[in-house]
């Protein structure tokens, strides 16, 4: 996601294996706001990426 709300977090990903095949699991922390978390979340839900959003 090249998304301007991601630009300030930090990313990673890793590889997973579910049921025979390598899924790809994202993380993204340090939103300003739980808002923006939210706001990013949904983003990927439109684009039919799975994604919940934890406040720490």
């Amino acid at each position: 996601m090249s998304d301007a709300r991601c630009a300030a977090t930090t990313r990673t990903s890793e590889p997973v294996e579910a049921d025979g095949t390598t899924l790809y699991r994202a993380r993204f922390v340090g939103f300003k706001t739980k808002t923006a978390a939210w706001d990013a979340c949904k983003t990927l839900k439109r684009n039919k990426f799975n994604c919940y959003a934890v406040y720490q």
